[in-house]
């Protein structure tokens, strides 16, 4: 009795410590094609965001542990090469999400990744949010909000 007793304790231990590991791995990221984006808020948004180059980010107020992140270097100015976008990471840290991007310089200026939107779920909702462009904190250009069910 006590050998069971004493499993059962070891194995709600085990899964305790496997489930708190678990919510401090990485957010799923997951990329929207921006002519497929559903919700006109976000829509909207992305529109007035393109005219101008940078970071933004949209929270969901109906699900506040849902953010969008749009990345746009689309606006290519006189005398500079045109950008792109190779990867994201989110890190969420004692309540501060962390979303690290790197953006490179290239010759090419046809079919680069110069405009995305991340979808980015976390699974609880952060005090604090911080963008870092190539390891370097940057500020957002703009923060909206929308409503998604």
């Amino acid at each position: 009795m006590k050998k069971a007793l004493l499993l059962l304790l070891i194995f709600t231990l085990i899964i305790s410590i496997v489930t708190a590991c678990d919510k401090n791995q990485e957010a799923s990221v997951g990329e929207v094609q921006i002519p497929n984006i559903q919700n006109e808020q976000l829509k909207k948004l992305v529109d007035s965001w393109q005219q101008k180059n940078g970071a933004y980010l949209a929270a969901n107020t109906a699900k506040s542990d849902v953010f969008y992140l749009f990345l746009n270097a689309s606006n290519l100015e006189t005398g500079t090469k045109p950008t792109y976008f190779e990867s994201i990471t989110v890190d969420p840290k004692d309540n501060v999400m962390h979303i690290y991007y790197v953006e490179k310089e290239t010759e090419e200026s046809k079919n680069i990744k110069n405009k995305v939107l991340y979808r980015i779920p976390m699974g609880s909702t952060p005090n604090t949010v911080r963008v870092y462009k190539n390891g370097e904190e940057i500020y957002f250009e703009d923060i909206g909000t929308i409503e998604e069910n």
